[in-house]
């Protein structure tokens, strides 16, 4: 969970956000090869840690600051819904048929409903590793490491979980995001570009993995096909685009 809060970037704030943390917030940063670790300890833990927290820990004041709270929030309610109905239309309009959406780590359920409005028939699920979270709304507990599920899904949503995951966590991941999903993935995490550019450090939970778009795009190409506002469909189901319509290289 995190990204800018659309109005405030560049507002009295530093330019790169990977510089800004220690300013806003006094906390240590450390690279490997293949990603950053921010952390709120003094005492940083080994590379190839978690930081996926106990279920406990994404509790109502985690929710409040982050989602509920507009001068602290991430992304609003509205803001996503926005961006649920843009994956919907994308969806339409490409042809692919949704029965069975999948929204792991789906957070307050906002974009069940612009979903739902497009494809009225569909049946979602929404799972959480927040304990907070499945007993207020009733979710499903499970981490997107290992969720089973009951067969796959036409469209599976994971947005910004895996960057509480270390490298071996993330990879277990997104391998399980592949055996769930059937047909489409919308698959969204906060890169390094994004830390440099785009986010306000300010609204943002810093203790997180920074990786590269590379590597994500390295690990998410095994399976899928990106069709454009990441959404990705599996490999051998991608729809037919005009050249100038589809994702640029």
């Amino acid at each position: 969970m995190a990204e800018r809060i659309p109005g405030r970037v560049g507002a009295a704030q530093p330019k790169n956000a990977l510089a800004a943390v220690a300013i806003y917030t006094h906390r240590s940063a450390i690279w490997n090869a293949d990603e950053m670790r921010i952390t709120t300890r003094k005492v940083l833990k080994p590379q190839g840690t978690s930081v996926y927290r106990e279920g406990a820990d994404f509790n109502a004041a985690y929710y409040r600051r982050f989602y509920k709270t507009a001068a602290t929030r991430a992304v609003s309610q509205a803001e996503t819904e926005q961006r649920g109905a843009l994956i919907a239309a994308l969806l339409r309009q490409s042809d692919v048929p949704v029965r069975r959406v999948l929204d792991i780590g789906c957070g307050l359920g906002w974009f069940k409903r612009p979903l739902l409005k497009t494809f009225p028939q569909a049946r979602y699920t929404g799972v959480e590793f927040s304990h907070y979270l499945c007993e207020r709304h009733g979710w499903e507990q499970g981490s997107v490491v290992n969720y089973r599920g009951r067969g796959t899904y036409d469209l599976v949503l994971c947005c910004d979980v895996v960057q509480y995951l270390d490298k071996v966590e993330a990879i277990a991941a997104i391998n399980n995001l592949a055996r769930l999903c059937s047909g489409a993935l919308y698959f969204h995490v906060p890169t390094k570009k994004d830390w440099q550019l785009t986010i306000d450090p300010s609204g943002t939970d810093l203790n997180v993995h920074v990786r590269s778009g590379a590597w994500y795009k390295k690990q998410l190409r095994r399976h899928f096909v990106h069709i454009g506002q990441g959404v990705l469909v599996r490999r051998g189901r991608e729809p037919v685009q005009w050249e100038l319509e589809e994702p640029w290289s």
